[in-house]
């Protein structure tokens, strides 16, 4: 057996500055209504579907990332 932790992410230090970086110009709390969905705060993400907890094959995101 291998005993390798999982690395830990949080939105706070790992995610936020990536979407600050590369989507929050369109994806912006005030630009929700645009675009569809607000990556401006872990609150406005973690309210979407876009996601799904523990599962990252699962959830629109990745479809949206992948095939854009």
């Amino acid at each position: 057996d291998c005993d390798i932790d999982e690395p830990q992410y949080t939105y706070q230090s790992d995610i936020k500055a990536i979407f600050e970086a590369y989507c929050v110009t369109c994806h912006d709390h005030d630009y929700v209504v645009n675009s569809g969905l607000s990556l401006s705060s872990f609150e406005d993400f973690n309210l979407t579907y876009y996601i799904v907890a523990g599962d990252t094959t699962q959830g629109e995101i990745l479809s949206r990332i992948t095939n854009a």
